[in-house]
């Protein structure tokens, strides 16, 4: 869709921007299309690997996946990162 297109556009613009990646990568994941998803999310902890966002994201596609074993250690390791934040 139109959102997707925009989104993708800004991130061939900005290809390191770990917020646009993130927020594309979640996109996505709404959208069913996890491979895509998961290469964004890849990307986006390339860059910065204590994103705590993308860690989430990340715990998330591998629970829609039915791997609950590495969702579970991909959110233990996104608390552990936030561990001090009181919204966690």
């Amino acid at each position: 869709d139109e959102a997707c297109v925009q989104m993708k556009k800004a991130v061939e613009r900005c290809p390191n921007d770990v917020f646009l990646l993130d927020n594309y990568a979640e996109m996505l994941l709404k959208r069913n299309k996890r491979e895509s998803a998961k290469e964004i999310l890849e990307r986006s902890l390339r860059i910065a690997p204590k994103n705590f966002y993308a860690l989430c994201l990340y715990a998330e596609l591998l629970r829609q996946e039915d791997n609950f074993h590495l969702a579970e250690l991909k959110f233990k390791e996104a608390l552990a990162i936030e561990s001090r934040n009181p919204f966690v």
